[in-house]
């Protein structure tokens, strides 16, 4: 069989993971013996790199829920990941009743790089395996049109679908996010045009409205028109004190855990839940 009916094979997945590692041995232990003969030897390392290449991206992308979290199938299995440190505006309703600026666009996107593509799922041990919903966490790399690697992550914060997040401590690569969200918005392209670098409610989705109470509905219509308005504290366990939605933007200005969730709750302030589990501002939210 010709190398390139084989790589083709290959890509194609119609040889499975058991023969891939036979050749792949096979390729490795030719590679030491025909180092002298220069044209096959670089056949060989090719076929290594395809072969080693395809044992890695062994997932299959089912679903692409939203544009930071996914479906992926291995040996029948299906898991659900939530992609690390990676934070793209909703596409869909949240609890607010509002979708978010950019949040279809991103999703799109995710949806042209991901459909039925092979990917890569990496680990992080600087971070939990799993989140509070099952969802296993991961950085995800696909292959491009060049067979070129690529950490998904970064192609989307750099292309303005999304913004980079740190949740506990630093991630590995955080740098490297930090330098493509640095682009993104030096750019000015995506979220960082269209949105103002901010996540944005949309205008309200009538088959939600109905999930939200007089006080929460009068919030948001006030938060859209300019106005800032006094919410009472009617729940104990926020303070006394008179709040104005969106007096206060980020979880650094919160005095207390539940003035944060006053603020995600009753204000719809999303963007101090990072992390999408309804619990705001994890550093005094423990």
């Amino acid at each position: 069989m010709l190398v390139n009916e084989v790589i083709s094979e290959i890509r194609d997945r119609k040889i499975n993971d058991a023969k891939i590692q036979l050749i792949l041995g096979r390729v490795v232990a030719f590679e030491e013996k025909y180092k002298s003969n220069e044209r096959l030897y670089s056949v060989l390392k090719y076929l290594d790199w395809e072969l080693s290449a395809l044992i890695q991206f062994k997932y299959t992308v089912t679903d692409v829920v939203d544009g930071d979290t996914i479906k992926v199938s291995y040996n029948w299995v299906i898991q659900t990941i939530r992609i690390l440190w990676l934070d793209t505006p909703e596409k869909y309703a949240t609890r607010t009743g509002y979708q978010e600026c950019y949040g279809e666009e991103a999703s799109q996107y995710a949806h042209t790089l991901l459909d039925n593509k092979m990917v890569m799922l990496e680990s992080d041990e600087t971070q939990d395996e799993f989140d509070k919903y099952g969802r296993l966490l991961a950085h995800v790399y696909y292959l491009d049109e060049n067979w070129e690697k690529v950490l998904f992550q970064k192609q989307m914060i750099r292309q303005g679908y999304g913004f980079h997040y740190l949740y506990k401590k630093p991630v590995k690569y955080a740098n490297m996010l930090k330098v493509a969200e640095s682009f993104a918005k030096n750019e000015n392209i995506g979220v960082w045009k269209e949105c103002e670098g901010k996540r944005i409610p949309l205008n309200s989705s009538s088959q939600w409205e109905w999930t939200l109470d007089n006080e929460t509905q009068e919030a948001v219509n006030n938060i859209f028109s300019g106005d800032v308005i006094d919410v009472g504290t009617d729940e104990e366990e926020v303070n006394d004190n008179t709040l104005k939605c969106w007096a206060k933007t980020k979880c650094s200005e919160m005095d207390s855990c539940d003035e944060a969730k006053y603020y995600l709750e009753k204000c719809g302030l999303s963007s101090l839940d990072g992390n999408k589990d309804w619990v705001p501002c994890n550093s005094i939210c423990k």
